[in-house]
C-alpha cells in the first residue's frame, strides 16, 4: 500500500507541473490519502466515506464552475497573464541577485529558489498558451506573434544561467576595470526588464507586431508545448511520494506496533481474568 500510493503521487506531481489545472490534479491526489487514512483500521466503512467524498467534491466541482461561468468568467488568456506577470517579476529578482553577486555574496538558497520556480512556470506558460488560443480572441488573433513568446522565456533563463555560472570568475577580473561599462549595461537590463513588465501589466504586448508580418516556426508546436518526459520535473515529483513514505514508516507501523501490544495487553487481561474466575469456581465448589 505504501509504495502502490507513492507511486500514484508521483505520476499526480509529475503532471500536475505542467498542467493548467495543478488544482484538479491536486484533488485527484489528496482525496484518495484522506480517504485512506481516514478509514484505516476500519476499511468496513471505506466504501461509504469514499462516496461521500465523491458526492462532495462533485458538488463542490460543479458549484464552482457555474459561479466561475456566470458570476466571474475566466478565461486562459487570465490565467496567462498572471503566470506572465508572476514569471517576468521572478526573472526580475533573479536578475538583481545576479547582479548584486557581482559585488558580494548573495544568499545561494535564495537564488536556487528562483530557479525553480521559472523551471516550474515556463512548462505552466506553455500549455496555457495552447489553451488560450482556443477561448481568448486577442492570443488567438496574434497567434504566431504569442508563439514565439515560449521560446523567448526560455533563452531569457538560459542567459541568466550562462551569466550566473561566469559571475566568480568576473568577480576576480575587478569588473569595475576589466569590464568598463559594466554597470552601465546592467542598468539599462533593469530599466527593460521594468518596462517590459509594465508593458505585459497593461496587456499591451499582443500589439508588439502584427502576425502577419511574423514568420512562421517550423517546429512551432516543439517549442510551445512543454516534453513529455522531463528528469527535472520527475525529481521534483518524487518529493512528495518520499514524504509519505517517511510520514507513512512514522506513523502507520508505530499505529500497528502500538495496536498489537494493546491488543496482547487486552489479551493478557482477558486471560488473568478468566484464570481468577476458575479459581474463584474451584475455591467455590471446594469451600461449599
Amino acid at each position: 500500500m505504501m509504495f502502490a500510493l507513492a507511486v500514484y503521487l508521483v505520476v499526480i506531481y509529475y503532471f500536475m507541473q505542467t498542467s493548467r489545472y495543478p488544482y484538479a490534479w491536486y484533488v485527484a491526489g489528496f482525496v484518495p490519502l484522506v480517504i485512506w487514512s481516514d478509514t484505516y483500521m476500519d476499511i468496513d466503512n471505506t466504501f461509504h466515506f469514499g462516496i461521500f467524498r465523491l458526492l462532495g467534491t462533485s458538488a463542490g466541482v460543479l458549484i464552482y464552475s457555474i459561479v466561475s461561468v456566470v458570476l466571474w468568467p475566466q478565461t486562459a488568456g487570465d490565467q496567462l497573464h498572471r503566470l506572465g506577470s508572476e514569471f517576468l517579476d521572478r526573472s526580475r529578482q533573479l536578475f538583481g541577485l545576479y547582479r548584486r553577486s557581482m559585488r558580494e555574496d548573495a544568499p545561494a538558497a535564495d537564488r536556487s529558489a528562483l530557479r525553480l520556480q521559472l523551471d516550474r512556470l515556463l512548462p505552466q506558460i506553455q500549455a496555457t498558451l495552447q489553451a488560450a488560443y482556443q477561448d481568448t480572441a486577442v492570443v488567438k488573433a496574434q497567434r504566431h506573434a504569442w508563439a514565439l513568446v515560449p521560446g523567448a522565456l526560455r533563452t531569457l533563463t538560459d542567459a541568466l544561467e550562462l551569466w550566473q555560472v561566469s559571475i566568480e570568475d568576473c568577480r576576480r577580473l575587478d569588473p569595475e576595470r576589466a569590464l568598463v561599462g559594466l554597470e552601465t549595461a546592467l542598468q539599462t537590463l533593469d530599466q527593460r526588464f521594468e518596462r517590459i513588465e509594465a508593458l505585459w501589466a497593461a496587456g499591451q504586448l499582443a500589439g508588439i507586431a502584427p502576425a502577419s508580418t511574423l514568420p512562421r516556426q517550423g517546429q512551432q508546436q516543439a517549442i510551445e508545448r512543454p516534453p513529455r518526459w522531463d528528469p527535472e520535473r520527475f525529481a521534483t515529483a518524487l518529493i512528495p511520494a518520499l514524504a509519505f513514505i517517511i510520514g507513512y514508516l512514522l506513523w502507520i507501523y508505530p499505529t500497528a506496533l502500538l495496536g498489537g501490544v494493546r491488543g496482547l495487553l487486552d489479551a493478557m487481561a482477558e486471560t488473568d481474568r478468566a484464570i481468577a474466575e476458575i479459581k474463584w469456581e474451584q475455591w467455590a465448589v471446594a469451600r461449599f
